[in-house]
């Protein structure tokens, strides 16, 4: 299996979802494994919370080869999530597609057991 460009959406907001609560009070909740899958697989969920969809929408942004953030996406993220927020983003973004490039580069297939390396 080859290494997605449209799991990043699905990390950033995974990771997001950690961020703004303890892990002791994190609950997944019945809808978070649907989610994950839809945009894992590049779609966006509808129900995620603002700041989530945000954060879709500047990586999708980002990966999508257009060119700078638009101004206006760019404006909305930093005025909800922060210039803090914004930077994270583009933070995990950049670290988890060079994890990616690495992964595909030496045909590393996803879930190999560690034994096995």
């Amino acid at each position: 299996m080859t290494f997605s460009l449209a799991c990043p959406c699905a990390c950033l907001v995974h990771n997001q979802r950690r961020t703004r609560r303890s892990v002791d009070t994190l609950s997944a909740g019945p809808d978070r494994p649907r989610q994950i899958g839809a945009l894992s697989a590049g779609a966006r969920p509808a129900d995620l919370s603002e700041d989530e969809l945000l954060a879709f929408d500047v990586t999708k942004a980002l990966v999508g080869g257009a060119g700078p953030v638009p101004g206006p996406l760019y404006d909305a993220a930093v005025a909800k999530l922060g210039q803090e927020g914004f930077d994270a983003i583009i933070f995990i973004t950049i670290h988890y597609l060079a994890l990616g490039v690495m992964l595909n580069a030496y045909d590393v297939p996803v879930g190999r057991p560690v034994s096995q390396l």
